[in-house]
């Protein structure tokens, strides 16, 4: 059986709590809820190097490395 889900629901994160945005993960179709600094890091992570995602989040580098480390253990980085 085929399951799917509302529009508002998926967008639940975004409308009620602005300090916290939502990660969908298609692979194991699994959405995460997490704070805008990890989001940040996120979106950033795309095609670039660490010092790219350091210069533009501007997020120090010690608390960088733990939530790419988190990311990728949650499965939604490939690579650090």
């Amino acid at each position: 059986m085929k399951k799917y889900y509302q529009k508002e629901e998926l967008t639940f994160g975004r409308k009620e709590r602005k300090d916290e945005f939502l990660i969908y993960n298609a692979k194991n179709r699994t959405i995460h809820l997490v704070p805008k600094e990890i989001y940040k890091v996120w979106k950033c992570c795309r095609n670039s190097s660490l010092e790219d995602i350091f210069k533009s989040t501007k997020i120090p580098k010690r608390t960088l490395m733990s939530i790419l480390k988190l990311l990728k253990n949650k499965k939604l980085i490939k690579e650090i």
